[in-house]
Formats: structure tokens, C-alpha cells, sequence
């Protein structure tokens, strides 16, 4: 590896959003390479415990904000699963990793991938935060899912990403992981990534997992991994009001008059 790896690497992924929708041909072929991204997940979906939309699920009974993440590999997810809280639902979504070797395709299709995948996100109900993630290639897919949730909801999950510097301006809130000895880990290199970060995002963070690329997912890492998502997942818990505050609100409202108010 040189020392711009980390940099070079991204190289496909633009830092401006390209746009969502497709002409005909090229729209012919993305629902081409989709179909062979489900049919991986169907394949895979026999030993998972659930599905969702395009998403194979776990936990989805839990109470903490529900994790979607992007994966190259989906063996990752059920790795992952493995040693996440009981109560910390997991949406795993599949890469074009292993699909196309087509660097221009993933390129074009980053977006409408992620657009895609948005669909299955709004048909799980019921939470009001939730955190999107992904690592290597998944990563470019789950920023433009949180960018394009941002710009067309007003909504901002929590954004993670694993061996991904974050080329697009994003204004929620981003945590960055990488490895100590990986390539693409952007302190390696001869270039700030302070500087680089800080001309896109207003909310970010980052840490470190142990080892090289693609060992995220073994041990001991993966538990590491799963500590920091759980720490994650409280920050972006919606703080709870004190029942007992809201009845007195409600009293006030009611019995106290406006003059009176503090």
C-alpha cells in the first residue's frame, strides 16, 4: 500500500451527489445487477432470521434505534449479529462488492442504489432515530442514503462508516472507524484528513479497530465493533421526558395563567 491509498482508493465516488434517477438503458442494466445483489440475499436469507423489504433482519423487536447497514460480504451481517445487544435491531443490505467488477457502474448506480434501498428503510415502523452504516464499499452506498434522507425527509440518521474517508458533504452527525494498520486509514497518509473532514461535515468523529482491512468482522474486532455501535446507538436515542414533567406542563396549560408562565 502507498500512502495515498487512503485517498486514491475513493477515487470513483464523486464529492457531489450524482443524480438518483436513470435513462432507459442504463436503468435496464441497474435492475440487472440489483437482481443479482437480491439474489445473494435470498440465498442467505435461509439462515437469517427475518427479512424486510430488500434488508435481512435481526432484533427487529428491539427498542434501540434500528442499525441499516450496508455490507460487502453477507456472511459480515451474521458475524456481526452475533454480539449485538438482544435489543439492537440489524437491516443488512448487500454492496455491488462481488457483483460487478465495474468501477463506472458503481459509480452511476451508488445512488439509485441507495435510493432503492430507502424504500425498505420506511417499512419498518415505528422508529423515530435510527443509524446508517457501512464499511469498504457498502460505506459511499450508506452516506447517500443518509444525505439523500437528509436533503428529501429533513431526516439525519446517525451515519457510521468502516475504511471510508466520506467524500460527500454530509450535515448530520458521522463516526468513522478504521483500521490501525489499514490502507485505507487516511492518518497513514501525507495528507491531513482533519482538514479534509472538516471542509464536509460540521458533526463528526472518528476511532480506531485493531488490524488490517477486512478483519472487522473476525474477532476479536467484531466486539469492539458491536461496542461501538452500541455506544452510537445511545447517542442517537431521542432523550425520554419524565412523565411526571409532562403531567405538570399539561397543568400548567390548563390551570396556570399565561402571565404566570416562567
Amino acid at each position: 500500500m502507498t500512502n495515498t491509498d487512503a485517498y486514491k482508493r475513493w477515487s470513483y465516488v464523486p464529492n457531489k451527489m450524482l443524480p438518483e434517477t436513470l435513462s432507459p438503458g442504463p436503468a435496464a442494466e441497474f435492475e440487472d445487477i440489483f437482481a443479482a445483489i437480491l439474489a445473494e440475499k435470498n440465498r442467505a436469507s435461509k439462515h437469517a432470521p427475518s427479512a424486510v423489504g430488500d434488508f435481512l433482519a435481526w432484533n427487529t423487536k428491539g427498542k434501540k434505534p434500528p442499525l441499516f447497514w450496508c455490507f460487502n460480504s453477507w456472511a459480515e451481517p451474521f458475524l456481526l449479529a452475533n454480539h449485538l445487544d438482544e435489543n439492537q435491531p440489524l437491516y443488512a443490505m448487500g454492496s455491488f462488492s462481488g457483483i460487478t467488477n465495474k468501477w463506472g457502474l458503481k459509480t452511476r448506480f451508488n445512488e439509485p442504489l441507495a435510493k432503492r434501498y430507502i424504500e425498505s428503510v420506511r417499512q419498518v415502523k415505528g422508529a423515530s432515530s435510527f443509524l446508517i452504516g457501512g464499511n469498504c464499499q457498502g460505506a459511499p452506498i450508506a452516506e447517500s442514503m443518509a444525505i439523500q434522507m437528509m436533503d428529501d425527509a429533513g431526516v439525519s440518521p446517525y451515519l457510521l462508516s468502516i475504511d471510508y474517508i466520506g467524500k460527500r458533504t454530509y450535515r448530520g452527525q458521522r463516526f468513522m472507524l478504521f483500521g490501525r494498520e489499514s490502507g485505507f486509514n487516511p492518518f497513514l497518509s501525507t495528507r491531513n484528513p482533519i482538514e479534509f473532514w472538516s471542509e464536509r461535515n460540521s458533526q463528526y468523529s472518528w476511532d480506531f479497530l485493531e488490524g488490517k482491512h477486512g478483519t472487522y468482522f473476525l474477532e476479536p474486532n467484531v466486539q469492539k465493533l458491536a461496542e461501538f455501535i452500541s455506544e452510537k446507538s445511545r447517542e442517537a436515542t431521542p432523550p425520554q421526558r419524565n412523565p411526571f414533567r409532562a403531567l405538570w406542563d399539561r397543568f400548567r396549560l390548563r390551570f396556570v395563567q399565561p402571565s404566570q408562565l416562567h
